[in-house]
């Protein structure tokens, strides 16, 4: 063995120790961080389907009154909202 190589063995050491815990705790914060995101996800995919029925219940009110533009275009955008929210409550459900 040469010096080179102590040398070599033991400036790897001293990195490894000194460096480790703070890989490990970058490691726990980036699955922390997506679990937290997912829990958004799911309970924003809950707001979108809730606000979906509150546009449902305008477009009733808009098809009584005969506005049919309106009422097209309220029932599309619940129905976008209603797909979004389920798709992103099954996403973060996944979790």
């Amino acid at each position: 063995m040469t010096q080179e190589v102590l040398a070599n063995t033991a400036r790897t050491f001293t990195l490894e120790r000194t460096f480790r815990p703070f890989h490990t705790a970058t490691a726990t914060v980036t699955k922390t961080r997506r679990r937290q995101n997912k829990s958004i996800l799911e309970k924003l995919g809950i707001i979108l389907q809730f606000a979906c029925l509150l546009f449902i219940c305008t477009a009733i009110l808009a098809t009584m009154f005969n506005e049919r533009e309106t009422t097209l275009g309220i029932y599309l955008c619940a129905m976008f909202m209603l797909l979004t929210g389920l798709i992103l409550n099954s996403y973060g459900k996944k979790s």
